[in-house]
């Protein structure tokens, strides 16, 4: 966060006596709106997720990567999006993230998208928790409420263990929209933004060592515990927000069951599709043998038909060695055959033999019997 140092803010609001710095104090808490101080979150590294409404299980989503931003219609397993079912909601939208286009930098969004109003206001909003965050007034809240309460401030490696909830108005640009989701690297700081239902829901935590490009972690503030109230917002402060409070979060594991996966439902592509299979089985290897085989069993699957044998591919192989193995093999396909060929030749030859050649019907032979009651007999 940029912020003005100690010495600047005391020169700034250093007031005349202590009657004006009550004054100035109960102002402040009164007018709600942040300071002027400029507390940039929105230039730092950036994912943000917009998941609109559906009525069924595919909904439009914008994938903000970095200056990269992606859309397209994914299959989230559920038509209604609760805050519960972020955890899981996210990944659910990253592994179909091939179903995801191209659309712009974010900075060159079209005015005309329906993604640019949306975009802008979080990005206000950002602005907002920046300055409001770092103001004096909320820094002694927040100090005041670590000496009452020890989970104020209790640290916790693996969860934030508090939250804020800021409650606003209402945008009409996020009225077609479930859910939004936002991370931001920020100076050592990873900055969360998830908009539900009027309310952003505010997560610091620590950004220390290597960060993944891609962290599609985001945790289930749908449970608190104790909460405090920090600042209530006038009506006529332009910020359209309603009150900021800092909740404790709720432990999953004791407190409710985790969400429930999403089922995505993805297409069957299998059926009458021309196929090509390859099965490779393991070299066999005597006992008492140091030495091992190079003649492998095969299994070569060419449209519908199957064929088997055994062909050199040398005595180890790797997956990296795939691009080589497959062109190996069709070159000694002359020693694979079909397992199936003699079945058939005999099956067929007895079938002309017995039912196409015109002679005397049998009392006992199925086949005859076939022919005596057929509507045609075939012969040659």
């Amino acid at each position: 966060m940029e912020a003005k140092s100690e010495d600047d803010r005391q020169t700034m609001r250093k007031p005349a006596s202590k009657a004006q710095a009550d004054e100035a104090d109960i102002s402040a808490d009164e007018s709600g709106a942040p300071t002027p101080e400029v507390v940039a979150l929105r230039h730092g590294y950036n994912q943000t997720y917009i998941v609109r409404s559906s009525k069924n299980n595919l909904h439009e989503v914008l994938f903000r990567c970095g200056n990269w931003c992606y859309s397209g219609k994914v299959d989230l397993g559920s038509a209604d999006l609760e805050l519960a079912d972020l955890p899981v909601v996210v990944p659910a939208l990253q592994k179909q993230q091939a179903s995801l286009q191209y659309l712009c930098e974010w900075k060159a969004m079209p005015a005309t998208s329906q993604y640019s109003t949306p975009l802008e206001t979080l990005y206000d909003v950002y602005d907002f928790i920046g300055a409001e965050l770092s103001s004096e007034r909320i820094e002694r809240k927040l100090m005041k409420a670590a000496e009452e309460h020890s989970w104020v401030d209790g640290d916790d490696d693996s969860n934030s263990r508090t939250f804020f909830e800021l409650q606003s108005g209402g945008y009409e640009c996020f009225d077609g929209i479930d859910i939004v989701a936002s991370k931001t690297f920020v100076r050592g700081l990873v900055l969360l933004v998830i908009y539900y239902q009027r309310s952003f829901y505010v997560v610091l935590q620590a950004a220390d060592g290597e960060q993944p490009l891609l962290d599609v972690r985001f945790p289930d503030l749908s449970a608190h515990l104790q909460g405090i109230h920090l600042q209530t917002y006038r009506d006529d402060d332009c910020s359209n927000m309603k009150k900021l409070t800092l909740w404790q979060a709720a432990n999953i594991g004791k407190h409710q069951s985790p969400p429930k996966p999403l089922k995505v439902q993805c297409k069957d592509v299998s059926g009458a599709g021309y196929n090509q299979t390859f099965l490779i089985h393991r070299t066999p290897r005597a006992e008492g043998s140091t030495n091992t085989p190079s003649l492998r069993e095969v299994l070569f699957r060419f449209g519908n038909w199957c064929y088997n044998g055994h062909v050199d591919l040398g005595p180890k192989l790797e997956l990296s060695d795939i691009p080589i193995i497959i062109p190996m093999l069709r070159r000694q396909q002359n020693a694979l055959v079909s397992r199936f060929v003699d079945p058939f030749i005999f099956a067929a030859t007895s079938l002309i033999e017995h039912c196409c050649v015109d002679r005397p019907l049998c009392a006992k032979c199925p086949r005859c019997q076939r022919r005596r009651y057929s509507p045609r007999r075939w012969s040659i």
